[in-house]
């Protein structure tokens, strides 16, 4: 509810592997919870049960092999990142 209304802002930064600066900024992901083995499914279309995902998605500097992601959540969704 909080992250719905903005009040709440969220930023991280993440080192990933490759060259990322091709990335899209607002990907359109859509999460489950999955309780009995305390992970999330994450996929690029709907599903039953998924709920959409929202985050801003940011190259700061990228190498062949790494490249530094800013990440913004815009939903708070278990293990979203």
């Amino acid at each position: 509810e909080y992250f719905e209304k903005g009040q709440v802002k969220k930023e991280y930064l993440a080192l990933v592997e490759g060259a990322a600066q091709h990335i899209p900024s607002s990907p359109r992901l859509w999460h489950k919870k999955i309780d009995k083995h305390f992970r999330a499914e994450i996929r690029n279309e709907p599903g039953s049960g998924f709920k959409e995902i929202r985050a801003g998605l940011e190259c700061l500097q990228a190498s062949p092999e790494y490249s530094l992601v800013k990440v913004k959540l815009y939903t708070g969704r278990y293990h979203q990142i």
